[in-house]
Parts: structure tokens; sequence; C-alpha cells
């Protein structure tokens, strides 16, 4: 298939994922594994977009 591929580490993986949940945004993913712990936060508040709209029944918008 042509296809390359490379090995993630944890925060690769997740900086993966913000841009996924965050197409278009400006938001630059910040983050380090000792943040979640200061701040209180989950490792999934530092990827996932303000808000899901699931108003539409057979899709959602992310915003």
């Amino acid at each position: 298939m042509g296809v390359l591929a490379q090995s993630l580490n944890g925060e690769e993986r997740l900086s993966v994922l913000h841009r996924c949940f965050n197409l278009g945004g400006r938001e630059k993913f910040r983050f380090s594994w000792d943040l979640p712990i200061k701040s209180g936060n989950f490792v999934k508040d530092f990827i996932a977009p303000s808000s899901f709209d699931f108003s539409k029944g057979n899709s959602f918008r992310m915003s």
C-alpha cells in the first residue's frame, strides 16, 4: 500500500487526537503528564473540543 507508519508515544497520540477533535482550531496542543495531576483535570480535558452538539440525531457537531 505504500503507507509509512511510525510508533507514537502517549503524548504524540494525544496530540493526534487533539488535532482530529479540534479541526480548524487555533489552540495549540499543550500537555505535560504533570498537568492533569496539578490541575485536577483528566487527560480527555486536554484533547476534547469545547462542546458537542447531538441535536441532529444521526450526526453530531464539534465546536
